[in-house]
């Protein structure tokens, strides 16, 4: 029988060090791009108090086509104090109530929608809303305040927008307790 040389194993070949580094490089690279991509949408959510009152300047609060996902929730609220200063209070209030909508799209308790009204945002939390009791009856009266002023023939004076305000924090509150 002829003389057969052991087959020794034992340390890697090139190869497969190869193979390892490359899937080492893989994961950082994956690792980098998820980095970057949560960064990005933080950034775009979160936009400084500077960037968000050059950007309310931009929106037309009286446009009937004005929409929540206009502005992140940080422009709605300068843009409100804006107006509020301006004694403008029927446009302030407009502002903070597209402000909770933007809130409320953010966190994903409703899905903004160009043409969709506040009652189908209203039957969209109420489905939405078993985790955060209170949510549903604090943004219901919101709607009622705004539409009475907006729709309506309803009177708004600052201390209204300011109970208004209130509101919308609480609202804030039900979604993004502390």
């Amino acid at each position: 029988l002829p003389d057969r040389a052991p087959i020794i194993r034992g340390s890697p070949g090139w190869l497969d060090g190869a193979r390892l580094l490359l899937a080492v490089l893989l994961v950082v690279l994956l690792a980098a791009l998820v980095v970057l991509l949560v960064s990005l949408v933080l950034r775009r959510q979160k936009a400084t108090p500077e960037e968000a009152e050059l950007v309310a300047t931009e929106v037309d609060i009286e446009d009937e086509n004005v929409s929540p996902e206009d502005l992140p929730e940080s422009g709605w609220l300068a843009m409100a104090r804006e107006l509020l200063d301006k004694n403008e209070p029927r446009l302030a209030l407009r502002a903070l109530f597209l402000a909770g909508l933007a809130l409320l799209g953010r966190t994903r308790f409703v899905r903004i929608a160009k043409g969709k009204s506040n009652r189908e945002y209203q039957r969209e939390l109420a489905r939405r809303a078993h985790a955060a009791p209170g949510l549903l009856e604090t943004f219901s009266d919101g709607v009622h305040v705004f539409e009475r002023v907006w729709y309506g023939t309803g009177h708004v004076t600052p201390p209204d927008v300011q109970q208004f305000a209130e509101k919308q924090e609480r609202l804030r509150r039900y979604v993004e307790p502390e």
